[in-house]
């Protein structure tokens, strides 16, 4: 039987008036019956606009840590002109008279919430409505907005109160004991051991990185881990693939599963014991919850779509995978790229934790490991870091000292003592660099302030303003910039203080160079306070090094380092993995090498 009403234009909106008035009649009659409600129940909910007003004023009231009993309320009201348009003081003793019990305050507001969110799903089947007429927009757009609209409704619903410790203790202690008992690791497993017991496994909503120049093997690598996963956790795994097709994959996950080499498989030149071991393989993958996208120029959207989409069919889901960053697309337009990368990748942890699983997305290097004697990749490599331009000043606490950036790496001085600012923002001290990079050549722009002052830096590279920590790519006229007013005979008494912004013009490519000073994570130039560390969005990075890439040795061949450069939550090192380039199989070496690990 069909219970749904085509022409709902003249019904009343969803509303319990009896309820709205029981709960007010609660509150005002024992006020502190308020605290059960207020977290979970905003002023929109009540339908009549008076029952709103009187809410206001009991919230109001129980902020500023006032009881809002019946004679309060009815006397703020007073004072602001509203007693008579909520229907008088009368209104407010006829709520009372009629509350019986309080006990049944929390079961009165899950009514009113209740309607409240059925006039929302109203109001969001209006908008989506509306949003179908707009024929100047792509529709992938459209679906994004419509699925936006409907998700800000279930949202409402989500209460996230303030836990007590003692609550979550005992899931705490049973989570441990499980461990104990199980011996298993915290998160999935790589299907590789010593990876695993340096990661603890992929966590739920953690954002990993693999990085490498090309011919590393970070699909294979990837495509190693998803197989794994698949195969021995038992779970659903998505591979979105935006540079190879979905056949592309299938090929290469069958010569790792069967050992035939992929350039084998592709020419169909096969032994009929190989056609067996084939066969074999393929029943295995049919079995496998494998899910393969391989669309181009993919967005988060569409992403994000595509796996509630999955989850509507399947229920959960274990891990994604995405080949690779750079291929995807931001919906927002951006003046540079590394810009766009920024959004995509904190897009991308906000996904894993929307969906509370563990994404693993490939990165490609750029062509400035190559330049370098050592190969092997580092975190600065994939960071695009924010960085400096060659002839700013470095400040010395001996000013007639001060040398530009490039004068301190060009002739590797060490320990170079610059200023920087202490953390309560008013002390000025001293500071070795720790380390000082040259990053390459880099669009600069300058930032110019009143008196002539300026700093030119790279787009992302973050300075200190009235308004914190900002990108040199958000900062405007209407900021201003912290500024050290330094005294030539003793730089420690200097005064700090802001200093108006005249314009933020693009200056040229230049030379710039990267500086890490661990300790307090900014540094003094051309007497701004700068910062000195990107903050990055991935909880683990992994990048992928061959030796035999480069020189083959006959010691390191088919050897591959899997370097941690970065885990939130542990520790960095290095693990060495077999790889056949042949079959792209990635495999634990079974006679002992030695584990670099660095707590």
């Amino acid at each position: 039987m069909n219970n749904r009403i085509n022409n709902t234009d003249d019904l009343l909106p969803p509303q319990n008036v009896a309820a709205e008035e029981l709960l007010l009649g609660s509150i005002l009659l024992e006020p502190d019956n308020f605290a059960q409600v207020s977290s979970n129940l905003p002023i929109e909910a009540f339908y009549i606009t008076a029952h709103q007003k009187i809410y206001k004023i009991i919230l109001n009231l129980y902020l500023e840590d006032k009881s809002p009993d019946l004679i309060t309320v009815a006397a703020v009201l007073h004072d602001l002109n509203l007693l008579e348009e909520i229907g008088g003081l009368n209104k407010l003793k006829k709520m009372v008279e009629q509350t019986i019990s309080t006990y049944n305050i929390e079961q009165y507001a899950a009514l009113i919430k209740e309607k409240y969110l059925r006039r929302c799903l109203i109001d969001s089947g209006r908008e989506i409505t509306s949003l179908a007429f707009d024929f100047n927009s792509r529709i992938e757009n459209l679906f994004f907005k419509a699925e936006q609209s409907l998700f800000k409704v279930i949202q409402k619903k989500v209460s996230n109160d303030l836990l007590p410790v003692s609550d979550i203790l005992l899931d705490t202690f049973l989570d441990l004991e499980n461990r104990l008992n199980n011996n298993k690791l915290n998160g999935l497993s790589s299907g590789f051991e010593d990876l695993d017991s340096m990661t603890q496994g992929f966590q739920k909503s953690d954002l990993i990185i693999i990085a490498g120049r090309p011919s590393m093997g970070k699909t294979a690598f990837a495509l190693n881990i998803g197989f794994n996963v698949c195969n021995k956790e038992k779970i659903v795994v998505a591979i979105f693939s935006l540079e190879m097709s979905k056949q592309q994959i299938l090929y290469r996950i069958l010569s790792y599963k069967t050992l035939i080499s992929l350039t084998k498989l592709r020419s169909g030149r096969l032994s009929s014991d190989e056609w067996k071991i084939i066969n074999h393989a393929l029943k295995e993958l049919h079995s496998l919850e494998l899910y393969i996208d391989d669309t181009s120029y993919c967005s988060i959207n569409e992403i994000r779509s595509k796996i509630k989409r999955l989850l509507s069919k399947k229920n959960s889901l274990g891990l994604i995978i995405i080949d690779y960053l750079q291929l995807m697309e931001s919906r927002n337009k951006f003046n540079n790229r590394v810009q766009e990368l920024s959004q995509i990748t904190r897009s991308l942890k906000n996904l894993a934790k929307e969906f509370n699983i563990p994404i693993l997305v490939l990165s490609q290097l750029s062509r400035a490991v190559e330049s370098r004697l050592n190969k092997r990749p580092l975190l600065s490599d994939l960071r695009e870091s924010g960085c400096i331009e060659k002839n700013t000043i470095l400040i010395n606490h001996k000013l007639d000292e001060s040398l530009v950036v490039e004068s301190v790496y060009t002739n590797k001085i060490i320990n170079y003592q610059t200023y920087v600012l202490n953390n309560n923002k008013k002390n000025i001290t001293t500071y070795s660099i720790n380390n000082i990079k040259f990053t390459g050549y880099k669009y600069t722009y300058q930032i110019l302030c009143e008196g002539g002052l300026y700093i030119r830096l790279t787009s992302n590279h973050k300075i200190l303003t009235n308004n914190g920590w900002k990108r040199t790519d958000n900062i405007t006229p209407k900021d201003k910039i912290y500024y050290i007013c330094h005294s030539n005979s003793y730089y420690r008494n200097s005064l700090i203080k802001l200093i108006s912004v005249i314009s933020i013009i693009y200056y040229s490519k230049e030379k710039v160079y990267d500086l890490e000073i661990t300790e307090y994570k900014n540094f003094i130039a051309n007497y701004f306070i700068v910062h000195n560390s990107i903050e990055q969005d991935a909880d683990l990075v992994l990048m992928l090094y061959r030796q035999d890439y480069y020189n083959h040795n006959g010691i390191d061949d088919n050897t591959c380092e899997i370097i941690i450069t970065k885990q939130r939550n542990g520790p960095i090192g290095t693990v060495k993995l077999k790889f056949d380039a042949t079959t792209t199989q990635f495999s634990t070496f079974t006679l002992p090498y030695t584990k670099n690990k660095v707590n």
